[in-house]
């Protein structure tokens, strides 16, 4: 699990990286990130209740893959999350629509 963690923060910083790249720093969540794995803070952000504004400047961009919600919902990341998770993933997901 363990390698697992460590390719879904590989995939988070990633992802930060191209939003970067976009015109959107996500300088809140690198912050975060500094202190706390990228598993911890996408089950944080989950667990709040509420849309965050870069998950809104994400979808705004047209580049929602970029989000933790898209990647907690790839089949090789699932395993890191629990069944409620992956529900209020998906919930916010289709709240976009």
């Amino acid at each position: 699990m363990p390698d697992l963690a460590n390719d879904f923060s590989l995939k988070v910083y990633n992802a930060i990286q191209e939003s970067n790249r976009i015109g959107y720093s996500p300088t809140v969540i690198t912050t975060i990130l500094r202190s706390y794995d990228a598993v911890s803070v996408a089950k944080k952000l989950i667990k709040s209740g509420t849309i965050q504004s870069g998950f809104k400047k994400l979808s705004g961009l047209g580049r929602i893959d970029l989000s933790f919600e898209s990647i907690m919902l790839e089949s090789d990341f699932c395993s890191l999350f629990t069944k409620e998770e992956l529900r209020a993933a998906e919930w916010r997901l289709s709240s976009l629509k």
